[in-house]
């Protein structure tokens, strides 16, 4: 378990301050972040550190957000994602009082090793009953829906729709995805839930450049690159975390490091820092990856791998 306690509370407060906004109005939406933007760390500070939400959020004891990875998801069929929901409730049980982690467990125990559906979903919408008798407020936080996108049935979207229209009041979704829920070549797969999930947006942003700067002590140590390597680092990152972390272990692993000049091109031969600008590349789309190389060559560059 990473030490969540670790993050200070200004952690990503742009983003966090548009979720916060959700939280309060009781809407669903959706995190969208290209590969190593960090969505997956905000999405579990999130759920992790209530206490540096909005004060008013943080003080009511009715809100109490679910982290949902479907990496943890072992097969696609309808019972398992039933089941995988109740889990992630039973997981993190130590944020209800002692009455309703009892119920939980129960709950959990009594149908972790049920196959048919219908019992399995059932008991989740058993608990999710009493949540709305208690008059509490879940918010479901999914982390990997682009693998929901891709691989999920009807049946499982219309599931959390369904869910959602049953429990209007008491559930709604964040979800995090590498791109928006408009690139995905079969909207019609998630029916009514992509109407659900498509109008609040939040895009991550480069790294604030105090989260950023920790990240460089926190993975290089107090004796750290001074001030204007500090600035290299950053300026050669973009302040994008998978490639601000890649760049210091390339600094790390240097006996002497080559003049600032040269860093660049330093970076684009380290394997690590290589392979996360290709998976970044990837990502983006035909037309994203042409703009980006007319942007390139307007500044020296000429193909897409030097951009």
């Amino acid at each position: 378990m990473r030490s969540w306690a670790s993050y200070p509370e200004t952690y990503r407060s742009h983003e966090v301050a548009i979720l916060c906004g959700w939280i309060a109005g009781g809407v669903s939406g959706t995190v969208v972040g290209s590969p190593g933007s960090g969505k997956s760390n905000l999405l579990g500070f999130i759920c992790h550190r209530p206490d540096a939400l909005r004060p008013a959020i943080a003080a009511d004891k009715t809100v109490f957000l679910i982290p949902l990875d479907l990496n943890n998801l072992p097969t696609d069929d309808l019972s398992t994602f039933y089941r995988a929901i109740l889990r992630a409730f039973y997981e993190a049980r130590v944020r209800f009082d002692e009455k309703l982690q009892r119920t939980l467990v129960e709950l959990f125990r009594s149908h972790y090793i049920s196959v048919d559906p219908f019992v399995a979903q059932s008991a989740l919408r058993e608990w999710l009953l009493g949540m709305q008798r208690l008059q509490k407020r879940i918010i479901l936080v999914i982390d990997r829906f682009d693998w929901f996108c891709l691989h999920a049935s009807p049946e499982m979207a219309d599931t959390l729709r369904g869910l959602r229209d049953s429990f209007k009041d008491t559930l709604s979704y964040i979800v995090g995805t590498r791109r928006e829920l408009a690139y995905f070549a079969d909207q019609r797969a998630l029916g009514e839930l992509y109407e659900l999930l498509d109008t609040f947006i939040c895009w991550m942003q480069p790294m604030a450049e105090q989260d950023a700067q920790r990240l460089i002590q926190e993975e290089v140590g107090s004796r750290g690159p001074d001030e204007a390597q500090v600035g290299h680092l950053l300026g050669l990152s973009g302040r994008h975390p998978a490639l601000l972390k890649s760049a210091c272990h390339w600094w790390r692993l240097q006996n002497q490091l080559p003049p600032p000049a040269e860093w660049a091109e330093a970076l684009r031969r380290f394997p690590a820092f290589a392979h996360r600008l290709d998976v970044l590349w990837q990502s983006f789309t035909m037309s994203e990856q042409q703009v980006l190389q007319r942007v390139c060559g307007m500044h020296g560059s000429t193909t897409g791998e030097q951009s």
